[in-house]
């Protein structure tokens, strides 16, 4: 499963207003390090690309 994907999942069930306390907390928890990891994805390839079209 794609960072993206699991990040709109993550939405979906936090948007369930039924989804409360712990279980909560621990899905924006997961959620956070989903979000950094995707950002790092992204700023790596950036960084990447940038680096092939110094060359």
């Amino acid at each position: 499963m794609e960072v993206d994907d699991a990040i709109a999942g993550l939405a979906v069930l936090l948007a369930d207003p039924a989804i409360t306390g712990k279980e909560r907390a621990l899905l924006i928890q997961v959620g956070a390090t989903l979000y950094r990891l995707g950002l790092n994805e992204r700023v790596v390839a950036a960084f990447n690309k940038r680096g092939d079209t110094a060359q």
